[in-house]
């Protein structure tokens, strides 16, 4: 990889103008010959939707000069769209529509700052430097049983099926991170080859979160001897599982939780620690373009005086690829694992 870096002044103006940057790439693409060819018979707003995860993801990749985050993304995007009927003739042809607006909006500093990364990207693309990688969808059958379940939408059998697991807190946390996280890694997977459509992935989600709420009075609820924790899947953040295994796994351990859910906007999360005083922050962060988001929360949690003392700490899968210093200038702890995360909760 060429030696990539974009200053802090850039980052900020790219950001500042990328509604008018996204709103152009949209109306010229959309413009496109043959735009079936480009995308399929995909809908134009599944162009659109990408179109703004590339704004938001290049804005945080920006922030964080976290070039390793780029190398990991850009074959997840091709493997995603190329399977859902995308040409690769499309990533080309938008990237370069990505320069040509940039070209017309940015001041020739940041554009020769910026510029360089869209040249890495289409050369890589183009001459096969990134390749396609395999989607890892699991050869378990445990983990295929219970993925055909929550495809199908069969909430008795898929609870019957887990409750075969577990007999107590720890059988519990067990399931949670042996069969429950891989199987909805794996839901994901099979979404991405376009083998099932985000209809069957939300029912899916709905149903596994139906399934742990019914374990919660059993198995988690109790009596905290230990302080106050908030937990949120971090702002545009909707896979919340994660954050819910979390939140009920610092429960059993003792420390008194309040899960916030998904999509936490900045403003509202400053409002509820400011009432709740809690002494820690957990933010989850899935998809890797929402990490810009998360950092931007942080940086308004810390302007705040009356929050200079809460702990906040970071998780998520979006943390398996990407680079942890910008959020550690901030003061934000990665745990490893959850044992290391309750070692950090212990010694706060």
């Amino acid at each position: 990889m060429p030696d990539l870096h974009v200053s802090s002044e850039c980052a900020e103006y790219f950001k500042s103008v990328s509604e008018v940057l996204l709103g152009e790439v949209n109306e010229l693409m959309f413009r496109k010959n043959q735009l079936y060819n480009l995308i399929g018979s995909n809908p134009r707003i599944i162009m659109e939707n990408n179109h703004r995860n590339h704004i938001t993801f290049m804005s945080a990749l920006f922030a964080t000069n976290d070039y390793t985050m780029l190398e990991k993304t850009i074959p997840w995007v091709l493997n995603t769209y190329l399977s859902k009927g995308f040409s690769i003739s499309y990533f080309s042809h938008v990237l370069k529509t990505w320069k040509d607006v940039i070209k017309q909006h940015l001041p020739p500093d940041f554009q020769n700052e910026i510029l360089p990364v869209y040249d890495y990207m289409l050369e890589a693309i183009e001459n096969s430097h990134i390749v396609r990688e395999s989607i890892e969808i699991s050869t378990d059958r445990t983990i295929l049983n219970l993925a055909e379940m929550l495809v199908r939408g069969d909430y008795m059998e898929a609870s019957r099926y887990l409750r075969s697991f577990i007999s107590d807190s720890e059988s519990l946390f067990d399931a949670y991170v042996n069969i429950i996280q891989p199987t909805m890694y794996t839901i994901g997977g099979m979404w991405e080859k376009d083998e099932i459509s985000v209809a069957h992935e939300h029912l899916a989600t709905s149903i596994i979160m139906r399934i742990m709420s019914s374990f919660y009075d059993q198995y988690v609820l109790r009596t905290p001897d230990k302080y106050k924790i908030l937990i949120a899947a971090a702002v545009n953040e909707f896979h919340e599982i994660g954050a819910r295994i979390v939140s009920d796994y610092l429960e059993i351990n003792g420390y008194d939780v309040r899960f916030l859910g998904s999509n936490m906007p900045s403003d509202d999360l400053v409002r509820i620690l400011l009432k709740e005083k809690p002494r820690v922050l957990g933010l989850s962060v899935s998809m890797s373009y929402n990490i810009g988001k998360l950092i931007e929360t942080v940086k308004s949690i810390r302007s705040n005086s009356e929050l200079s003392d809460i702990h906040i700490m970071a998780g998520g899968y979006a943390f398996s690829y990407a680079d942890t210093k910008s959020l550690t200038e901030l003061n934000v702890i990665v745990p490893e694992n959850m044992d290391n995360m309750i070692d950090i909760c212990s010694n706060w």
